[in-house]
């Protein structure tokens, strides 16, 4: 089952990742990582408050990317999109809760 979300604290930074296996083909590989967040409650893009987008890269079944900061009390979905080498495309949705503990 894939993770629909976590909880992180404003400070922590962290690799996240888009596991595709189990849409892959045998042999089928992932090209073209893209990653992106918006605001759960008011819809703003918040990709580049929240994701290091020069991180993002394909390793393996993987699309990984880093998340950071936010601020206490707010949510971001995360979406994760690839292509493959057999002309798929797929996304992954999580959301990132963002808690001062």
């Amino acid at each position: 089952m894939a993770l629909e979300s976590f909880t992180k604290q404003p400070y922590e930074e962290f690799m996240i990742a888009g596991e595709f296996t189990s849409v892959l083909a045998t042999g089928e590989t992932l090209s073209s990582p893209a990653a992106s967040a918006i605001n759960g409650k008011t819809k703003v893009d918040t990709t580049s408050a929240v994701l290091e987008i020069g991180t993002l890269v394909v390793s393996g079944t993987q699309v990984q990317v880093r998340c950071k900061a936010g601020i206490d009390k707010e949510t971001h979905k995360i979406t994760i999109r690839t292509e493959t080498s057999a002309g798929n495309k797929w996304e992954i949705d999580v959301n990132m809760k963002v808690k001062e503990t």
